[in-house]
C-alpha cells in the first residue's frame, strides 16, 4: 500500500490495525490490559498530534491565501486608529499612495489626501467611529508624482472599537466615465429638449411641413400641412409630393428647382400647388436638404406657407389701385396705362384708335331728386350697359363722377367708330328702374382719333376728346362731337329717341 500522497493515512491505518489486534487478543491479566490500553492511548495521541499539525498547516495556508488576497487585491485596504494613523495597509493601497508598503504604517492617511479631502477626512473621522456599519467618503489622493486619484473610502469599525478597517476603491477611471456619462447625459438632455422644441414647432407652426426621405417619399407631415392642402396625414404618408402638382409649371421649372437644391442645399420660391378639392393653391415653398456627417442627404424638409389670403389681398389692392370701386371699371391710372399700350399697338400694326370722352346729361338732377344711392345705382347700370356695347378689346374707364372714357382700338377708318358711339349713346339713354322709380339720363360724347402717323402724346389726345365732349354739350347734349384738328368743324351724331334731349338741362 502506498502512502506518498497522504502520510497521515499511514498512521490512521496502523492505529486501526492495532485497535483490531487489541480486541482480537485474549487478555490474560490486568497487566496485559493496561499495556494494551496504554498503546491505544499512544495511538490516539499520535492521531491528535497529526490532526493538530494538519490544522496548523491548513490555518497557515489560509493565512497565506488571505495575505495574498489582501496584498494583491485591486482594492486598497488600510487599518487606521482613531487619530487616522495607519496601522497596516496592503500593496494595492501603497501603489495608490505612490509609496512602498513599509513606509505607510505610523503615517496619517490624511497626509496622502488633497487639501480639501484631508480636511474632510479629519472632520469626519469621529463620525466613522460612531457608526458600527461604517460610512462612505469620496476622497482625492495625491501621489508624490502629483497624480491625483479619485477614491471611494468605505470604513467599518473593528470589534476593539479603537480601529477602522477601510477599503479604498480607485474610482478615477470610473469618475472619468461618470463625468463622461454625465456630459453625455447633459448632451442627451439638451438633444431631447431640442427635439421636444422641434416637435412643438413641428406640431404648432402655422407653416405646413413635409419630411421626406432622399427619394422623396413622404415620411411625415404636420397638422398645418393637412389644413393647407386638404389632405389627411394618412393619405400622404408613403406617397410623393408630386400629388400636389397643379400642372401650372413646366418641367423646366422643376428641373431648375432640383438643380438649385442639389447645388445649394435649399430652394425657395412661389409655386402653385393643387388643393385636394381641385382648386389652385398659391404657396411659398422652401425646401432644405438635411445631410449626415458624411454629406449624404438624409432627409428633405419642405415648408409650405399658404399665401392665398395674401394673393387675395394683393388682388383687392390692385382693384383699389386700378379699378373704380363703384362700377368695377378701370380707373384713371389703369386707363392711362392702357392708352399708352394702345398707342404703341396702333403704331406697330398701323391701326387707328379713337378716344370717346363721355359725360352724362342730367345726372345731377337725379342725385338731387332721388338721392345719392339712386345716382350710384344709375351709374352702375349705365356703366355695365356701355361696357356690354363694346368689344372685349376696347376699354371703358370711369374718371370719377359721371365721366367715362372709352378706348376704341384697331379702327381701319374713323367711320368705323360710328357704330360703337351710337351704341354708347343708346346704352346711356335707356331708363333705369330704381325702387319703382324710373331714372333716365343721356350722354354727351367727344371723340378724338389717333392715326399711326400721329405724334400726339396720350394726354394731348385725351384733352382733344374732352374738348370735343364740351362741344357736344353746346350742340344740345345727347350727341357726339368728333374733334377735327384741321377743319375744326362739328360732325354731330345724335341718338334717335322719343326725346332728343333729357328734360333736365344740367350736365
Amino acid at each position: 500500500m502506498m502512502y506518498d500522497d497522504d502520510p497521515s493515512q499511514k498512521y490512521r491505518d496502523e492505529a486501526e490495525k492495532k485497535i483490531r489486534q487489541f480486541f482480537q487478543q485474549k487478555i490474560a491479566n490486568d497487566e496485559q490490559r493496561n499495556e494494551y490500553e496504554l498503546r491505544i492511548h499512544q495511538v490516539e495521541l499520535e492521531m491528535q498530534n497529526l490532526e493538530l499539525r494538519e490544522t496548523q498547516q491548513q490555518l497557515q495556508d489560509s493565512l497565506d491565501y488571505i495575505s495574498c488576497l489582501y496584498h494583491q487585491s485591486p482594492v486598497g485596504f488600510v487599518t487606521i486608529d482613531d487619530k487616522g494613523r495607519i496601522k497596516d495597509l496592503n500593496e494595492s493601497l501603497a501603489t495608490m499612495l505612490g509609496i512602498p508598503a513599509h513606509e505607510g504604517p505610523r503615517r496619517f492617511l490624511a497626509d496622502f489626501c488633497a487639501e480639501d479631502s484631508s480636511t474632510v477626512l479629519r472632520q469626519r473621522l469621529p463620525a466613522l467611529f460612531s457608526r458600527p456599519q461604517g460610512k462612505t467618503l469620496n476622497l482625492a489622493l495625491t501621489q508624490p508624482s502629483g497624480k491625483v486619484l479619485e477614491v471611494e473610502l468605505q470604513a467599518r469599525k473593528l470589534p476593539d472599537g479603537k480601529h477602522l478597517t477601510c477599503t479604498l476603491i480607485d474610482r478615477t477611471e470610473r469618475k472619468k466615465a461618470e463625468d463622461a456619462l454625465h456630459e453625455k447625459s447633459q448632451e442627451l438632455e439638451k438633444t431631447n429638449l431640442a427635439l421636444e422644441q422641434l416637435a412643438t414647432v413641428f406640431t404648432h407652426v402655422r407653416e405646413g411641413v413635409i419630411i421626406t426621405d432622399p427619394e422623396g417619399t413622404i415620411l411625415d407631415v404636420n397638422q398645418a400641412f393637412c389644413r393647407i392642402s386638404g389632405y389627411e396625414r394618412e393619405e400622404v404618408i408613403g406617397r410623393n409630393p408630386r400629388l400636389l402638382k397643379s400642372g401650372e409649371h413646366g418641367p423646366e421649372f422643376y428641373a431648375l428647382m432640383w438643380q438649385t437644391l442639389a447645388e445649394q442645399g435649399h430652394w425657395s420660391g412661389e409655386i402653385l400647388n393643387r388643393h385636394k378639392n381641385g382648386g389652385l393653391l398659391p404657396i411659398v415653398l422652401t425646401i432644405s436638404a438635411v445631410r449626415s456627417g458624411t454629406g449624404a442627404v438624409r432627409h428633405y424638409v419642405a415648408l409650405h406657407t399658404d399665401i392665398s389670403a395674401l394673393k387675395e389681398h394683393q388682388k383687392q389692392l390692385e382693384l383699389l389701385a386700378h379699378y373704380d370701386t363703384l362700377t368695377g371699371l378701370p380707373n384713371r391710372k389703369l386707363f392711362d396705362d392702357r392708352l399708352q399700350q394702345a398707342i404703341v399697338h396702333g403704331k406697330r400694326h398701323e391701326q387707328s384708335l379713337a378716344i370717346a370722352y363721355i359725360d352724362l346729361d342730367g345726372f345731377k338732377s337725379v342725385n338731387d331728386t332721388f338721392g345719392h344711392d339712386a345716382g350710384d345705382q344709375l351709374l352702375k347700370v349705365i356703366a355695365a350697359r356701355m361696357q356690354a356695347a363694346l368689344r372685349e378689346s376696347d376699354t371703358i374707364a370711369r374718371f370719377g363722377g359721371d365721366e367715362f372714357v372709352v378706348i376704341l382700338e384697331d379702327l381701319g377708318t374713323t367711320h368705323a367708330s360710328t357704330a360703337y358711339i351710337k351704341r354708347l349713346l343708346t346704352a346711356a339713354a335707356q331708363p333705369v328702374d330704381y325702387q319703382g322709380q324710373t331714372l333716365q339720363v343721356s350722354s354727351s360724347i367727344g371723340v378724338a382719333f389717333f392715326a399711326p402717323s400721329d405724334t400726339l402724346a396720350a394726354d394731348q389726345l385725351l384733352r382733344q376728346a374732352d374738348q370735343a365732349m364740351y362741344q357736344a354739350k353746346l350742340l344740345g347734349k345727347n350727341c357726339c362731337h368728333i374733334y377735327d384738328p384741321e377743319e375744326d368743324q362739328a360732325l354731330p351724331i345724335h341718338h334717335q329717341q322719343g326725346s332728343e334731349n333729357p328734360s333736365s338741362p344740367d350736365s
